[in-house]
């Protein structure tokens, strides 16, 4: 059995984040921790699933097909030659790419976004001197979120990560869902903060959302 990238996309989206909205996942889910010691890795979200530790408009049956063939096949790899102007970039966000078209809508660029430990990319955005940045709602250990910065030939060129000890005030316990947006000056780097857990001197706990501020190129 074998299932396509696109199939793999919308089954998951559909059957994770119900209408493919972003708000859900394995971190998010109330009562459900970061799986494998809070590591997000691409199949957590369909291994809570076959768990039924998370809801699924998918069959168990189908889930357990898609598990085994990903198992197996752990390189689902997007390929481009390398040809052309890049004219639109994009984020494929279960993949874990950042991928380059040209005006004719050719492949020219695909860019691994895990390999320099961002996971799950969402908003794209390119700057006046054509660098590209992208929100990734994870960073490598899942307690984070970061932001990635790449020139107009896809070399890869910072990072801006951010932690619970970075968010909130007092003991910061989790910070998560946080990669979904960023913006960029020639000063500063933002990066939203869309939802942590906090814990105050008092012992008193709460949740909070905000804007992380970074010095660019820091």
């Amino acid at each position: 059995m074998r299932f396509s990238l696109a199939a793999r996309s919308c089954t998951l989206a559909f059957a994770l984040l119900a209408g493919c909205s972003p708000a859900q996942n394995a971190v998010t889910v109330p009562g459900v921790p970061p799986a494998l010691g809070g590591h997000v890795a691409p199949l957590n979200p369909l291994e809570l699933q076959v768990a039924g530790r998370v809801p699924s408009a998918v069959t168990p049956g189908a889930l357990k097909s898609m598990l085994a063939y990903y198992r197996s096949h752990p390189a689902q790899r997007i390929h481009a030659d390398g040809k052309g102007t890049v004219a639109v970039w994009a984020s494929v966000w279960d993949e874990n790419y950042l991928i380059g078209l040209t005006g004719t809508n050719h492949l020219a660029m695909a860019l691994d976004t895990s390999k320099n430990g961002g996971i799950g990319p969402h908003t794209v955005k390119v700057d006046r001197h054509q660098n590209v940045w992208v929100a990734d709602e994870y960073n490598p250990t899942g307690n984070g979120g970061l932001v990635q910065e790449y020139n107009k030939g896809g070399t890869y060129v910072a990072g801006y990560e951010y932690t619970p000890a970075y968010c909130g005030t007092g003991s910061v316990t989790e910070c998560f869902d946080t990669g979904l947006d960023s913006a960029e000056n020639s000063k500063y780097v933002f990066a939203s903060e869309t939802e942590f857990y906090y814990q105050d001197g008092n012992g008193t706990s709460d949740y909070g959302s905000g804007v992380f501020r970074f010095k660019n190129g820091s």
